[in-house]
């Protein structure tokens, strides 16, 4: 290709542009065009020309067909442009008309990929120029669509006045794949198409005859159907005089119409006859609407006939308005059911006999129709009609019954409360009551309503049954009404007693969530000491505020009792601030709760009380805050001092919250064992109700007082008040932590001590066992009361230095096992202490055992500080 676009000998529509170049001979311009100077100024002319004509119809056709940028094409027609495209009516003259085609179009366009891109060149005259594009197209993958084609765009330019390029002709084709390479016009196409359009046709007219055979099959079975349904079909015009226009034989059977068989005009002239014969039947013919009755007509044979008529207007085929009767015959239907009514009367009879056997007034109620029907024997009290409205019934009764009643007959009895529980499910509505007899004497009746079904009708109907009771009857009445009180008494506490056993969970698996929790976590992080200390100490944190929450919850008859006990020891505020907040870390963090801690710089580092009973009265009252704080919310606990009492320092803790408050009304109540409010707030959460009696008595144990201030929907703030004492005063001490308290801070005194362990749990063992053996002790073990006696009696005395028994085990348990061991000794056998480590908790417990000779008793789970504390007793009193 030279550079002028290889179209020097291309075709003829290119040769004037060649004539222009070479002028007629022997002129001067002829001269200039032939000089070198000449040539190499318009060859670079027509190269920067062909460049930018090439370079723009590239750019157009890309962003046209790739990117689907329609605005770009339009933005360089002409004003008298011309475009052509590849279908047959695809034309427009005028920037306008073509614009406007494109826009119209556009929504159907999608963008494509071009390949093998190629572009041809030719300058027509000094302002016009003509650029093709070829290219072959295929649609993408993600758009959806399947399309392969190659395409040949031809482009016309005109030179503008202000240097831009504009379009005047644009012809866009595409590749007909329907002609052959040797075919002018598509003539195998066209037959193969023609082929195709019969084949069609013939496929249709087959199916078209196949619709019709089965539509004929269908009229056959219509029309079979039609004479063979058990009831009468007529269709008769709607005006009179009511000419039939079809029957079915079924009609003329139930009216006994005579003819010459079905559609016949003797059979349809003489079924009118019989219809209009009917009495009321032909009157109800005029009407519009679908209508629906039961009609009576006599037979021939003098028998009646009891027909149901359905009728209907509509048009029919021949576009007239018709009646369609639907005749059903009723006749056995009614007989039945007029032997069933016969035989309802009777029994009826029959009840009301048997009734009257039992009571004194039988009474036949229609509520609907609010209508009575009574017969009374001789001996009731008061002489009533036999036939009577309920409302006078009800205002006769209501006139005599004793002021006391008469509220609850009221309510019970006035027809439209009877029909309102009747509609709701409640078959009978009773109550036992005082009326005032003949004899101006009260007398107790009972007054019953039972509502029965109406099998022949839609009224509410029912009995009424009047009963005189005597006195030994009202004697029952009261009698039966103590024990209704007292078993409603005892079912409401045994669902208080289920309801809160069914709740105390809750409170369980908090301590039990982070015990789990750091078992996995230290399981996780076993080697990094520092972590798995850090979960010990919270495992062992939260194993102790379980175990006490065990406790004060099967102690909570010995918290009212006064029978629980105060454990004094030196605690530190920061530590039980601590530990606290790594038992509510959790729910704090889940609600997104904002927590404060206040008040520590300012009271003493440590003081001396019950700190178990102090962590469990803040623990449930910090419980509660977070549970009825909503999502966002604020939980704060503070403390300070608040002087002194003698010896005692009063600590002042507040727990406050931005909850959703108390209701006046439940303040009462607050304190008491399984209450919950209930009234539709966040109050009514899980848990077991005894969270803030604990705080109340357990506060009261320790002459501490507790007070609440709420708002309902904004707040509560507890403040608990406890005397305590301050670290440098002596603590006070009880029971037998007191005897153990100096024992206790020497755990030396283990090592060479011969220990034996009775316990029948694998694991308790193991544990017992390699904590003594740490201490230094020597142990030996017995997994029941059996071999415990046996290791016992062949040991020589004074071997043990103690027996540490469990009570409950197989084989022999620890009570039976410590009563042979101190029955060994009678004989001058030296005494070997015995410890109990039980689960049983009780008083009734700890007396058994002290019974059956054990000197000591810690309950389960193990506080090994305490039985090193009761080890080194016995080693002190055995030197």
């Amino acid at each position: 290709m030279d550079r002028t676009g290889g179209l020097v000998n291309k075709n003829s529509r290119y040769r004037a542009f060649w004539r222009k170049v070479f002028a007629p001979a022997g002129s001067r311009r002829r001269k200039e065009r032939w000089s070198p100077q000449f040539w190499a100024r318009h060859i670079d002319k027509m190269t920067d020309e062909r460049e930018e004509v090439i370079g723009l119809t590239r750019e157009i056709l890309n962003r046209y067909f790739t990117e689907n940028d329609l605005y770009f094409l339009l933005s360089y027609l002409d004003d008298d442009v011309v475009w052509i495209g590849g279908g047959r009516k695809q034309k427009a003259e005028g920037r306008e008309a073509v614009s406007r085609w494109f826009l119209d179009h556009w929504d159907d366009s999608f963008p494509v990929i071009l390949e093998n891109q190629r572009y041809e060149y030719c300058k027509l005259c000094e302002e016009h120029y003509i650029c093709e594009g070829f290219s072959e197209f295929n649609s993408r993958q993600e758009d959806g669509f399947v399309l392969s084609s190659y395409q040949r765009c031809t482009i016309v330019y005109r030179r503008k006045a202000d240097g831009s390029l504009k379009i005047a002709h644009i012809h866009h084709s595409i590749a007909y794949d329907a002609l052959e390479e040797d075919e002018l016009f598509p003539e195998t196409y066209g037959k193969e198409q023609y082929r195709i359009l019969q084949d069609a046709f013939e496929k249709q007219s087959r199916e078209i005859q196949d619709v019709s055979r089965a539509l004929n099959r269908q009229a056959i079975q219509l029309q079979q159907l039609y004479q063979s349904v058990p009831c009468g079909i007529i269709q008769l015009r709607r005006r009179e005089p009511f000419d039939i226009l079809s029957a079915n034989l079924q009609a003329g059977s139930i009216f006994e119409a005579a003819g010459g068989g079905e559609g016949t005009t003797s059979y349809l002239r003489s079924l009118r006859e019989k219809i209009i014969a009917v009495p009321g039947l032909a009157d109800s013919l005029v009407g519009d609407g679908p209508r629906q009755f039961e009609i009576c007509f006599p037979t021939a044979g003098g028998r009646e006939r009891w027909v149901s008529v359905h009728l209907q207007s509509l048009r029919n085929e021949y576009d007239e308005e018709t009646i369609q009767a639907i005749i059903i015959d009723v006749t056995s239907e009614r007989q039945i059911q007029i032997e069933k009514e016969n035989r309802q009367l009777l029994e009826n009879r029959l009840l009301s006999g048997a009734l009257m056997v039992s009571n004194n007034v039988i009474s036949t109620v229609n509520l609907t129709k609010g209508r009575c029907t009574l017969t009374a024997d001789d001996g009731y009290i008061r002489r009533l009609p036999s036939d009577i409205t309920y409302e006078e019934l009800f205002d006769h009764v209501i006139e005599t019954l004793h002021p006391d009643d008469r509220a609850e007959f009221r309510e019970k009895f006035t027809q439209s409360n009877i029909i309102k529980a009747v509609s709701g499910g409640c078959d009978e509505i009773g109550m036992e009551l005082r009326q005032l007899g003949e004899d101006d004497k009260y007398h107790w009746i009972s007054f019953t309503f039972i509502h029965v079904d109406n099998p022949v009708g839609e009224d509410l109907m029912g009995i009424g049954v009047i009963k005189v009771l005597d006195v030994q009857k009202s004697e029952k009445l009261r009698q039966d009404s103590l024990l209704r009180d007292a078993l409603e008494s005892a079912k409401a506490a045994s669902e208080a007693k289920s309801d809160f056993l069914s709740r105390v969970s809750h409170d369980i698996r908090t301590p039990l969530n982070a015990i789990i929790g750091m078992s996995l976590l230290g399981q996780m992080r076993i080697d990094d000491l520092a972590e798995v200390k850090n979960c010990f100490e919270k495992i062992d944190q939260s194993s102790k505020y379980l175990l006490s929450l065990i406790n004060d919850i099967l102690c909570m008859s010995k918290i009212e009792s006064g029978k629980i006990r105060l454990d004094i020891e030196s605690f530190k505020l920061e530590e039980l601030f601590g530990g606290l907040w790594q038992i509510i870390e959790t729910q704090v963090a889940d609600k997104n709760i904002t927590y404060r801690c206040t008040g520590l710089e300012n009271v003493c580092d440590s003081y001396d009380g019950d700190v178990t009973k102090i962590h469990q009265i803040l623990l449930n009252l910090l419980t509660n805050a977070v549970k009825f704080t909503p999502q966002g919310g604020e939980v704060t606990l503070s403390v300070k001092e608040g002087g002194r009492d003698g010896k005692y320092t009063k600590l002042l803790f507040s727990v406050t919250d931005t909850g959703c408050g108390i209701s006046e009304e439940f303040m009462e109540r607050l304190f008491l064992p399984f209450e919950q409010e209930k009234s539709g707030g966040a109050r009514n959460l899980e848990g077991t109700g005894l969270g803030l009696a604990i705080v109340y008595s357990l506060v009261k144990l320790m002459d501490g007082t507790v007070s609440v201030r709420s708002k309902k929907g904004e707040m509560s703030s507890f403040e608990v008040m406890l005397p305590v004492l301050a670290a440098d005063r002596e603590p006070l001490r009880c029971g037998a932590e007191e005897q153990l308290s100096g024992a206790a801070a020497d755990i030396g005194n283990l090592r060479g001590m011969r220990i034996l362990i009775v316990e029948d749990n694998e694991i308790n063992m193991e544990i017992a066992k390699s904590f003594l053996t740490f201490k230094g002790a020597f142990v030996d073990t017995a997994d029941n009361g059996a071999v415990a006696v046996n290791k016992y009696a062949e040991a020589p005395g004074g071997y043990y230095g103690c027996i540490l028994m469990d009570i409950r085990m197989p084989v022999m348990d620890g009570l039976e096992a410590s009563r042979r061991i101190r029955a060994l000794e009678i004989g001058g056998r030296k005494r070997t202490p015995i410890i109990a480590l039980s689960a049983n908790a009780f008083e009734e417990d700890i007396r058994l055992a002290q019974e059956a000779g054990i000197d000591e008793y810690i309950v389960k789970p193990i506080d090994f500080r305490k039985v090193t504390a009761a080890l080194s007793v016995c080693r002190s009193s055995a030197r």
